[in-house]
């Protein structure tokens, strides 16, 4: 067992003194450590062995001890039950964002940042439920960058207190220097661009995974986290093992259209993986990058062919005929779907969301009323 030492003076005035990594289990090692600090420390007779003893022993013990264990009914309830950003945001554990890139996931993820951070509603036309105070850690961009975002998303007030912090190593050993960080200043959630670069080891190994989901348990804060796709995988889950699908509390699959040269474009969100509630239905966002400033706004995804594919098939089929009932066929040909799947949706639900009645020698289709 190992631990980076530090040691300070407080008497007559602060002064730091040493700062040396320490192998706790070596009497060597320990004796070496207090005969050193005695010779740095002249002007007051300490017992440097003893405290030396006693730092050790003390910090081993609590480590080994780790966090007491309770009784299931005392712990204490959830401060936030749901989501914090309701559907995407979970309220406990890590939220993953993964898609390809170029698909506006760091501007999503510095835009739901910013919304729990500051509680506004307007910049992406979902409401978190609380506030938080959020740090962005960056492995990918720089301070500049994310600035020049923030103030386009925001071109028209003063910028928010959201803390940001740039890592160059792994999470894991970036941990220590991150709580206190977020000690300091009271962080409560953190967004992290992005997983690749944070996780330190090739993602396809199931240890790269474990290893970084266990050093991000370390932070003790909730986490949105933005991850790739490889171009083998289909859209279900992000690059690398399945541990980083089944270690996040929630996952979604960020998709884009845009056509070229259009300063504007479409992304689905496609709820993935959801642990404490049912899958949420895809949402859509329209993002306008003209001029000077960038805004996101919720958009209809059945309006755009690409991503309304996201749509359950349900859904689809009962905005086609909330203007006027069609047939098998017509459906089929409309959203681009095999006639026997949409035969088969429309039938597991008849009665609840649709309706059938002849039409000389064929079946039409129309939404019920009441739906």
């Amino acid at each position: 067992m190992t631990a980076e030492v530090t040691v300070w003076t407080y008497w007559p005035v602060v002064d730091f003194v040493h700062s040396a990594s320490l192998n706790l289990s070596s009497t060597q090692a320990r004796t070496t450590l207090a005969k050193h600090l005695a010779a740095r420390v002249r002007d007051r007779e300490l017992d440097w062995p003893l405290l030396v003893e006693q730092a050790v022993i003390r910090t081993r013990n609590a480590f080994r001890a780790g966090e007491p264990s309770i009784l299931l009914r005392d712990a204490p309830e959830p401060a936030t039950p749901g989501a914090l950003i309701p559907p995407v945001v979970a309220a406990d554990g890590a939220t993953l964002l993964f898609g390809d890139g170029g698909t506006a996931k760091s501007l999503l993820g510095l835009a739901l940042g910013v919304s729990l951070h500051t509680g506004r509603g307007d910049l992406l036309g979902l409401e978190p439920t609380v506030t938080r105070k959020v740090a962005l850690l960056d492995w990918e961009w720089s301070a500049p960058v994310h600035k020049r975002r923030l103030r386009r998303l925001l071109p028209d007030g003063e910028l928010p207190d959201l803390r940001y912090i740039r890592c160059a190593l792994p999470l894991r050993d970036e941990v220590d220097r991150l709580r206190r960080a977020i000690r300091e200043y009271a962080i409560e959630y953190v967004v992290i661009d992005s997983v690749a670069l944070a996780a330190g080891g090739d993602p396809e190994r199931a240890e790269t995974a474990i290893e970084f989901f266990g050093a991000l348990r370390q932070l003790e804060v909730d986490a949105l986290a933005i991850a790739h796709v490889t171009k083998t995988t289909d859209g279900d889950k992000p690059f690398g093992s399945t541990f980083w699908h089944n270690s996040a509390r929630a996952t979604w699959y960020v998709r884009k259209v845009q056509e070229l040269g259009a300063s504007s474009f479409r992304v689905a969100l496609v709820n993935k993986k959801a642990n404490d509630a049912p899958l949420a239905l895809p949402i859509g966002f329209e993002v306008d990058m003209s001029a000077e400033r960038t805004t996101i706004r919720p958009t209809n995804l059945a309006d755009t062919p690409e991503l309304a594919k996201e749509i359950p098939l349900r859904l689809r089929i009962r905005q086609a005929v909330i203007g006027g009932a069609l047939t098998y066929a017509e459906l089929a040909e409309r959203l681009e779907a095999d006639v026997d799947s949409v035969r088969r949706t429309v039938t597991r639900h008849l009665g609840k969301t649709f309706t059938t009645w002849p039409d000389g020698g064929t079946i039409r289709v129309g939404v019920l009323a009441h739906d």
